[in-house]
């Protein structure tokens, strides 16, 4: 259970790390000196959200075997598998 919480906390710092990554390099006029920031086209900016949506689903599916007794997986199990 404690290796699962560790999990469930690396992902969500995965994801919060990769939101301050979007607004930290975004976050600047086309003219303005870019001071070390990365300039991110379109296409990237959307790898990243798309990143972060995988993210939010693993952690969500993580989150389900944590709480087993009250979890959608435990009633699908339940259902369909036994």
């Amino acid at each position: 259970m404690k290796e699962l919480e560790e999990e469930i906390e690396y992902y969500n710092s995965y994801k919060k790390r990769l939101i301050q990554f979007i607004i930290h390099s975004c976050s600047y006029a086309k003219e303005f000196n870019t001071m070390g920031r990365v300039r991110l086209t379109a296409n990237e900016v959307l790898d990243i959200i798309k990143e972060i949506s995988v993210v939010e689903i693993l952690i969500y599916n993580l989150e389900l075997l944590k709480n087993p007794e009250y979890s959608v997986l435990n009633y699908l199990n339940n259902k369909h598998l036994n």
